[in-house]
């Protein structure tokens, strides 16, 4: 019975047969195999190895290695070593070979274990939470968010309208370890101004990755009025008219106007209206309308109220009763009644 070896990509194989040399099987060595396992002669060029007892070398024939002086009823011819040089040449060349494809297959290996390492060890940079636009009242603290994950931990720049801020102890701006960026205090005057377009970006040695962009808005309002209410009088059924102009601000500030400790609602009385430049018109004016009046300026940093200014709604004077025509003689007293 004869056994046929192959490896894997079908090349290179051992054919055994039951047949003996004395006390030991015949062994050939075929230089190639088909996917059909069928002998393919004159292919092969080299051998893969060397059984303990015989020689084997190249063969036009396709095989070879029978131990000499013996033959195999399996198609094993009986040959001399006359190449034993030949042999080794082929015999090296084909180990080589060998090994050239093992070494590939295990530095491919290596190669896919590192990079599974890589990235289970190694992650990009991604912002988790942007920051967002912020309204700060003057010399008020503020935090703008910027919050990034990562392997291994990114770390957080931020800039201010495309310039990277320098942070440095005692600065007023901090970067927390969380990578906010904190302001001890929103200032904007002639020496400093926080208000401006801010964004951060998160780096590990990975990549970078930049976040939204934010809007810091410092809010800020005068202590002065341009224009106050003054005291007024008015006639009852005319129209009245209080002056206001607030101080500017940052937002704009909104105006609102209260009698006597109560706010005025234009939706509501629908004689009252503030203009434009914060002024307050009566239309119609009546005798409840007298009374103390104040003007209130407000946006999200503070609020400011003017003096109180003091209408008054007069009464028109009209007759009520007259005592009509009267007769008198020359030189005589008459008295005439009017209310």
């Amino acid at each position: 019975m004869s056994e046929l070896e192959r490896d894997n990509t079908g090349i290179m194989l051992s054919y055994k047969s039951n047949s003996k040399v004395g006390n030991e099987p015949a062994i050939c060595r075929v230089d190639s195999v088909g996917h059909t396992g069928k002998v393919q002669r004159n292919v092969g060029r080299f051998t893969i190895g060397i059984e303990s007892g015989y020689n084997t070398s190249a063969s036009n024939h396709g095989y070879s290695g029978c131990r000499s002086g013996h033959s195999s009823k399996n198609g094993c011819t009986p040959s001399t070593a006359r190449n034993k040089s030949g042999y080794r040449d082929g015999f090296y060349r084909q180990l080589s070979f060998n090994s050239r494809i093992v070494h590939l297959l295990l530095l491919l290996l290596l190669m896919l274990s590192a990079i599974a390492q890589v990235k289970g060890q190694y992650r990009s940079p991604s912002i988790v939470e942007h920051p967002s636009d912020l309204l700060v009242g003057r010399d008020e603290p503020a935090t703008l968010n910027c919050h990034a994950d990562g392997k291994p931990q990114p770390n957080i720049v931020w800039y201010k309208d495309g310039v990277a801020l320098r942070v440095t102890p005692g600065s007023r701006h901090i970067v927390l370890d969380s990578g906010d960026l904190f302001f001890l205090q929103a200032l904007q005057d002639d020496l400093h101004d926080d208000s401006g377009i801010y964004w951060c970006v998160a780096s590990n040695r990975i990549s970078s990755v930049r976040s939204n962009n934010a809007t810091l808005e410092i809010a800020v309002l005068g202590m002065q009025f341009e224009r106050s209410p003054k005291d007024a009088r008015v006639a009852e059924g005319e129209a009245a008219m209080l002056e206001c102009r607030p101080p500017s601000g940052r937002p704009p500030p909104v105006v609102v106007w209260e009698k006597d400790g109560r706010q005025l609602d234009p939706a509501v009385n629908h004689r009252y209206r503030i203009g434009e430049t914060g002024e307050l018109v009566i239309t119609s004016a009546r005798v409840g309308d007298s009374g103390r009046y104040t003007c209130t300026a407000r946006n999200a940093y503070a609020t400011r109220t003017t003096n109180p200014a003091t209408l008054t709604v007069l009464v028109k004077p009209h007759l009520v009763s007259s005592s009509g025509s009267v007769t008198s003689a020359v030189g005589a007293t008459v008295e005439l009644v009017c209310r």
